[in-house]
This record gives C-alpha cells, sequence and structure tokens, in this order.
C-alpha cells in the first residue's frame, strides 16, 4: 500500500523542540525549528507526503477523559480523525494508548529544574580547599614537628627558629641554614615533602574554587525538596496538562506522592503563544520537565541558568501519536526506526543543544556583539575582601611579635 501524499499533523509549539510561523495572509501554520519539527520534515522526505499542521485550541497532550466527555489536547484531535498524527514531547501511557496508536522513537528523562543556588562568601574561599579536619591537623603538626625535631636532630637548634623554618616550608620559602648529618637531612626531607605536596594541592584547590565557585547547599535531590515542599519552604510547578502529574501522585516512592499532591500547574505560553520553560525561576521554587528540554532551555555545565537535578523523577517513552485504522503505521514506524538507528536525530538534537551552548557562552562571557570583543568583568572590594582580610592579619601578627620582642629586649636590658 502507498503511503498518503498528504497529512494532517497535530502539533503543540514547544520552543526549541517545535517552533512555529503563521503566515498572515492565509493563517497557515509551518514549520520554523526545533528538533521534533526538523524529524517530520526528514520524514516528510523520506516517504513523499505533504502535511498541514493544526494546533489544538487548548495546547494540551491529552488529558485523560471526564464522564461523557472526549481526550483533550492532541489525543483528542487524534481520536476523533482531526488529525493523523500528533507530534510535540508526547509521553505514551496505557490510557492514552487505549485512544490513539504510538510509534515511540525516544525515551526522556524527567527531573526538576531551580534556580542557580547563590555562590558563598568570597572573603572564605581561602578555607574551602581543605575541611576543617585537615586544617586543626595542619596546625597541630606545625607546631608539634618542631618539638620532635629539636629533640631528634642532632644540630642544636631553638624551638622558634624551627618553627619559623618549618611554616616557611609550607609556603615555599628555602631552608636558611644546613645540616651535615645524614639524620638531620632525613628529617628536614620529609618535611620538605610535607609542606611541597600540601602547598601544591591548596594552591590548585584554591583556583578551583574561584574559577567555579562553590555554592550554597539547598534543595539539590528529590528527597530535601518533598521535605521542604511538605514544611512549606518550596513550591513545585508543572505545565498544565502534563500527565506527568498524576504519575507522580500515583508513584510509589513516598517523596514523589508528596510534591505530585502539592504541585502548581501553570501555563507557560511566550507572546506568540508558544508552550516555554519559564526563563526565570523564582527562589524556592521547582520546575517540573524532561532534562533534555531543560539543557535546551538552560543550558549545559559549565554554562547553565539553572540547577538541574542529578536524580530523575521517572522515565517514559514518547512517541508519534497515529490515529486507530491509519493505513500505513508500518511503513511510518519503519522510516522512524531508520531516522533513529541512523543518528539523525541525535545530530538534530545535538544542533539545537550546540546553539543554546553559544548563546549561554556569549551571555557568560559578557559577549559584546558591537566591537566583537569580549567585555572584562571588573574586579570589586567584595573580590578582594579576603586578601585585604589575611593583609590585616598579617600585619596585626608582625605588629605583635615586634611588640613581644621588643618587650623581651627591653627586659634584658634591664
Amino acid at each position: 500500500m502507498h503511503f498518503p501524499k498528504f497529512l494532517k499533523i497535530g502539533v503543540i509549539p514547544l520552543r526549541h523542540v517545535i517552533e512555529l510561523s503563521r503566515n498572515g495572509s492565509n493563517g497557515t501554520v509551518t514549520f520554523k525549528g526545533g528538533v521534533e519539527a526538523n524529524f517530520i520534515k526528514v520524514l516528510s522526505e523520506a516517504l513523499g507526503f505533504d502535511y498541514n499542521l493544526t494546533i489544538p485550541k487548548d495546547k494540551e497532550w491529552g488529558r485523560h477523559p471526564l464522564t461523557g466527555r472526549t481526550w483533550t489536547g492532541l489525543i483528542g484531535m487524534v481520536e476523533r480523525n482531526e488529525t493523523d498524527i500528533a507530534i510535540g514531547d508526547l509521553t505514551i501511557t496505557k490510557n492514552r494508548a487505549s485512544a490513539v496508536d504510538f510509534i515511540p522513537y525516544t525515551v526522556e528523562d524527567n527531573t526538576f529544574a531551580t534556580r542557580l543556588r547563590k555562590s558563598t562568601v568570597i572573603h572564605g574561599s581561602y578555607t574551602h580547599p581543605f575541611q576543617w579536619q585537615v586544617w586543626i591537623v595542619t596546625v597541630i603538626a606545625v607546631v608539634v614537628i618542631p618539638l620532635l625535631f629539636r629533640m631528634l636532630m642532632k644540630k642544636n637548634m631553638s624551638f622558634m627558629r624551627l618553627f619559623m623554618v618549618m611554616l616557611g616550608c609550607i609556603v615555599n620559602q628555602p631552608v636558611p641554614f644546613q645540616v651535615k648529618y645524614v639524620k638531620d637531612r632525613i628529617l628536614l626531607i620529609s618535611w620538605l615533602l610535607f609542606g611541597f605536596f600540601l602547598a601544591s594541592n591548596y594552591t590548585g584547590l584554591l583556583l578551583m574554587s574561584i574559577t567555579f565557585p562553590v555554592r550554597e547547599q539547598g534543595v539539590t535531590d528529590i528527597a530535601s525538596l518533598a521535605k521542604s515542599v511538605s514544611a512549606g519552604k518550596f513550591k513545585c510547578m508543572a505545565h498544565r496538562g502534563s500527565f506527568k502529574i498524576d504519575m507522580l501522585k500515583t508513584s510509589l516512592n513516598e517523596d514523589l506522592q508528596i510534591i505530585g499532591r502539592n504541585i502548581i500547574e501553570k501555563d507557560w505560553f511566550s507572546k506568540s503563544r508558544t508552550v516555554i520553560l519559564p526563563s526565570n525561576i523564582d527562589e524556592n521554587i521547582a520546575v517540573l520537565g524532561p532534562r533534555w528540554m531543560f539543557h535546551l532551555e538552560y543550558g549545559r555545565k559549565p554554562f547553565m541558568s539553572k540547577y538541574i537535578f542529578k536524580e530523575s523523577c521517572g522515565i517514559w517513552s514518547i512517541g508519534i501519536a497515529v490515529r486507530k485504522g491509519f493505513c500505513c503505521k508500518k511503513q511510518l514506524a519503519i522510516s522512524v526506526a531508520r531516522i533513529m538507528s541512523t543518528g539523525i536525530f541525535n545530530k538534530m538534537y545535538n544542533d539545537q543543544v550546540f546553539k543554546a551552548r553559544r548563546f549561554f557562552e556569549m551571555k557568560d562571557m559578557h559577549f559584546n556583539s558591537t566591537r566583537n570583543t569580549r567585555k572584562l568583568k571588573p574586579l570589586t572590594l567584595q573580590d578582594l575582601e579576603g586578601a585585604f582580610i589575611l593583609l590585616l592579619v598579617g600585619w596585626m601578627a608582625g605588629i605583635l611579635v615586634s611588640l613581644i620582642y621588643l618587650a623581651l629586649w627591653y627586659g634584658k636590658r634591664k
């Protein structure tokens, strides 16, 4: 059987996925771009069909029908034979499969996105490389080891001089004396190695913490999100009509049940009535959605505008909805399988991710398009606050030592 030369396709406008444009003269809808829009274009070329696009009035994917009513959204259009197929990040469920047939082509991993956690206070970054236990052990070592060396070394030296020499080794200062005995050399070499590894690790970790600032702890997983939601400290939101809300409510995981019962449904539309993820997420708000769409909208590490949970709340198949009795479902399924197996769909998705990444790179680097140069962000007093604090502490310590020395010297003179 020959594949039809013309198909009616139901779509939901989704940014980065199905972007549409309208012809002002006759009101027809055409594809403008997006991952699944390009997917349909490839299918039409492979199977040789033309198409027109229809958008459901309610802008929904498809809710389970109530008593005496039909399905809403894309599923309802396909079930009522208003369209032959429908596409738009359409999740396959048992209830939907009773109304329409599906041709699956990929799976989606669903999770939550929140506002980026705030960076910790900059002047505290000097202590971030080591945990407090390491700092305590280091201080003890700097105080105790000079006492041991004074007892073990054959060279007669005062505790204070050994203390200052060993402290200097940690900050890459040379040893200001020579030793003749092998035993003394072994002891000094062991301390020099300790100081070298300690200073090297501290410097490397400090540069890393400054380059990628340490962020505050907060709601970073599903368990802490559920706890915050039940305490009224956090809110979860999802786009209206998403079946994932019901899936959370009926989940076997108690944390997901708590989130599902308290989730808030919102309509996220742009001025062109395209379904979009919110560009600005308020503090103490989590958004439910597919991870692959989060990456398209919010970027990937290290250029991300939102925090995306590492955990998943569910993995579901997505596919093309096909009306019951469609003549050439097998031919359509074979073409879909070929596109997926040859990596064409992945290529289309990666192209969109690359465009999004370039946008976030430019935004992160404050790219100046008029001069085609990078606009550097000037340092502020807050950025240098830690350095000034250390400088003042050093000055105070130096003044204190000088006063003690002068007092001792004056005491000897008397």
